[in-house]
């Protein structure tokens, strides 16, 4: 009978541990990945106290220092895509408003950080970029069930002819992408998901990356301060993984030595 239990258990044991590889596992893409991990990645282009973040002058600043571009991407009220980070306007423009409730019409007035920079569309910041460095999109979306946002923003892409990646931290998203647009590349971004509203079991399956299975990203882009999680290490060796968000030289250099590349606040080297 002990014999019995132990064999149970043993068998129990390897056949959890096969299941969590199998959730976690990356997809290795087929074609050339590093263009994306040759240069570093700018967190929202290359930003400053006087050039805004997300904006089409902190991109030319990116592409004048040859580094790669990261920026986020969130639909308006009447669909159309926009670059620009938070879910509220309030904190760059003054105006309290959620970026869901707001017209284009209402955005395309509104001035960053009391700046002659407007938030661009996605499609104005692709004219401006042009090719010129490969860019991460990412993707805003927290509702599992939108996915509204990923086809307006694959549909604007698909005349683009640039390198690009697409990340979000909603694995439904990319999901989407899995299975109506295979070739393009997915990026999962995860962390310890604290300060996010979020269900303990949630943040728990999230940070984990337990629902790769879903996604298959080619990339994992993880949060610094959680680079020790075991999902994480345990894929790094499968397919490339970056760091975020990089604030300073010491950071830089433990990032660079654990990841295959790095995202980091262009205004960082202003302070040094």
């Amino acid at each position: 009978m002990k014999l019995k239990f132990i064999i149970m258990f043993i068998t129990t044991f390897v056949l959890s541990i096969c299941l969590y590889l199998y959730l976690i596992k990356g997809s290795i893409y087929v074609g050339d990945m590093q263009v994306f991990m040759a240069n570093k990645i700018v967190h929202r282009g290359a930003f400053t106290d006087i050039i805004p973040e997300n904006s089409l002058g902190a991109f030319e600043k990116a592409i004048e220092e040859n580094y790669i571009i990261e920026f986020d991407v969130m639909l308006t009220r009447d669909n159309k895509v926009i670059v620009f980070h938070d879910d509220n306007f309030k904190r760059l423009t003054g105006l309290d408003k959620e970026v869901k409730d707001t017209t284009y019409y209402e955005v395309e007035n509104l001035r960053i950080n009391n700046t002659n920079e407007k938030i661009p569309l996605l499609k104005e910041a692709l004219d401006v970029i042009d090719g010129r460095v490969p860019i991460f999109i990412e993707i805003k979306s927290t509702d599992i069930n939108d996915i509204q946002v990923v086809e307006e923003v694959y549909e604007i892409l698909k005349d683009y002819s640039g390198e690009y990646v697409i990340q979000s931290f909603n694995p439904f998203i990319l999901r989407w992408l899995k299975e109506n647009a295979p070739n393009v590349i997915r990026c999962q971004l995860s962390g310890d998901f604290s300060n996010e509203k979020l269900e303990w079991y949630k943040k728990f399956i999230l940070k984990n990356l337990l629902l790769n299975f879903l996604s298959r990203p080619h990339i994992v882009a993880y949060e610094l301060g959680s680079s020790n999680n075991l999902s994480f290490n345990l894929i790094k060796d499968s397919i490339p993984v970056i760091l975020w968000t990089i604030k300073n030289e010491s950071e830089m250099n433990y990032a660079i030595s654990k990841a295959s590349n790095v995202i980091f606040d262009y205004n960082m080297l202003q302070k040094e």
